[in-house]
């Protein structure tokens, strides 16, 4: 490792360890929280990948995998009778609703990763089969939850609104209506659940066939309706169809959302993009500088796209072009998934170089980044998924230890 990528990893390591949480009130078990403005708040997908960064610390420091693990207990224990879990909890959330989740809700459920935190939570050393065992039954209401809330008759998930759905004002979903927008990062993040219920069953002596199943349907539908075979990339699609009125013919066809961002590389993320597909996606648009690629990573937005702008903002944060660690880091596993491993390492040493230069000047990371000039635009002392950045240090020759 240089020492420029030393000294980095060095400040995420201590960075990162200054998010570990001990219990507190309605939060019963350790946790992570983002810190910068967002502290004693435990979020699903910030959390998880969060964790996902520090696992490379696990080995040398047992705290990684209590903390996973406690995250998991946490929202599991949070779960309502219909299967349903807050996609963000605090020590002063209420206990356990008894009532099921209210369709006219326009929160969404916690994103579909509990089983994959738990499964990092028993790598890290966090857990064991009996835990697993014990949990697995709530880990299959969560996702059964989301296909008899969720499912549209183009076999693919729908968010309820943008409340909760990660990237907060992105064009396709935000103040759209409810339940209207299958978005290819939901759908891709529900594979790989899938697949980890799938892992989670072999585990444990049970049929994995009936997930295994649901995450090949799923990947079909995905290539099937969400892939845009005009503009090479894969796109959120709206499938509310409505009532057209007194006509013989009724609207039965996916109409795409053509809004070009992070989450066209998705589906590669979870390996279930065609080869040939993932080329386009990856050539056209990822490696594009007139769309994705900036010189410090990956925008969130198309610089092409109209809805395209860079800004300061808290609920909702800004997707509509900044730089983020973690559309970065998913797009850099995209990348390497389909073989482009010098295009990632570059992806790699421009990126660290960003931050490197953000620890320097300012010390500290924050939330995102302006694409041109890597101007921090909010929350410094922000951490959370910026964690990621420890396993992209750790991939490549140039820059690993």
């Amino acid at each position: 490792m240089t020492e420029e990528s030393c000294s980095l990893f060095q400040f995420l390591h201590e960075a990162s360890l200054s998010r570990l949480c001990g219990s507190s009130g309605a939060l019963k078990h350790p946790y992570v929280d983002p810190g910068a403005g967002y502290e004693e708040i435990l979020w699903d997908w910030d959390a998880y990948f969060c964790m996902l960064g520090m696992e490379v610390l696990a080995a040398e420091d047992s705290r990684i995998g209590v903390h996973a693990k406690g995250c998991v207990d946490n929202f599991m224990e949070h779960q309502g009778p219909d299967g349903h879990v807050p996609y963000a909890l605090t020590p002063k959330s209420s206990e356990r609703t008894e009532k099921p989740r209210a369709l006219s809700s326009e929160r969404n459920t916690a994103k579909p990763l509990l089983t994959q935190f738990a499964r990092l939570a028993l790598r890290c050393g966090g857990g064991d089969l009996d835990w697993l065992r014990s949990i697995y039954p709530q880990l299959s209401a969560s996702v059964k939850h989301w296909y008899s809330t969720q499912m549209s008759t183009f076999g693919l998930l729908t968010w309820r609104s943008h409340r909760g759905s990660g990237a907060d004002n992105h064009p396709a979903y935000f103040q759209r209506p409810h339940s209207s927008v299958a978005d290819p990062f939901l759908n891709a993040m529900m594979v790989l659940e899938l697949n980890a219920l799938a892992e989670c069953a072999r585990d444990l002596g049970e049929h994995a066939s009936f997930w295994e199943g649901l995450s090949e349907n799923l990947a079909r539908a995905i290539e099937q309706w969400l892939w845009d075979p005009i503009d090479g990339t894969y796109y959120c699609i709206d499938v509310s169809i409505g009532n057209p009125g007194p006509v013989r013919t009724p609207a039965n066809w996916a109409v795409p959302l053509k809004i070009r961002g992070c989450g066209m590389w998705m589906p590669l993320w979870a390996g279930v993009a065609a080869p040939d597909r993932a080329e386009r996606v990856i050539r056209e648009h990822m490696l594009n500088p007139e769309h994705m690629r900036s010189p410090v990573g990956f925008r969130t937005l198309s610089k092409m796209e109209p809805a395209y702008q860079i800004f300061a903002n808290y609920n909702p944060s800004d997707w509509c072009g900044p730089v983020w660690v973690i559309n970065t880091y998913l797009g850099w596993e995209a990348l390497r998934n389909y073989g482009f491993d010098t295009e990632a390492e570059q992806l790699v040493e421009d990126h660290m170089n960003l931050l490197r230069r953000d620890v320097e000047e300012n010390g500290c990371l924050h939330e995102y980044y302006d694409p041109e000039s890597g101007e921090g635009l909010t929350h410094p002392g922000f951490m959370n998924w910026n964690t990621c950045a420890m396993r992209m240090l750790r991939s490549f020759p140039s820059s690993a230890s």
